[in-house]
């Protein structure tokens, strides 16, 4: 794996929930990179999510993809 010298935290500040079941805030996480998947995927299939991680409203930490993979915003 390459020499992580960086990271980048970028929010969205917001406390907003995919539904009322949506407590930790995975569910609107995940969202975030389905819809952006969507978005990318025919100009670039390899494309997955813009972020490694998402911290949900309760400070837990969820997996959006592969650390090795450079994040889609932060490769240059």
């Amino acid at each position: 794996m390459r020499n992580i010298k960086y990271i980048i935290l970028h929010h969205f500040a917001t406390d907003y929930q995919k539904d009322k079941d949506d407590i930790d805030g995975k569910l609107i996480g995940r969202t975030i990179c389905d819809r952006a998947q969507e978005k990318w995927k025919k100009e670039y299939p390899a494309y997955i999510c813009d972020y490694h991680f998402i911290i949900g409203h309760t400070g837990e930490v969820f997996k959006a993809q592969p650390i090795e993979q450079p994040a889609w915003h932060c490769t240059n």
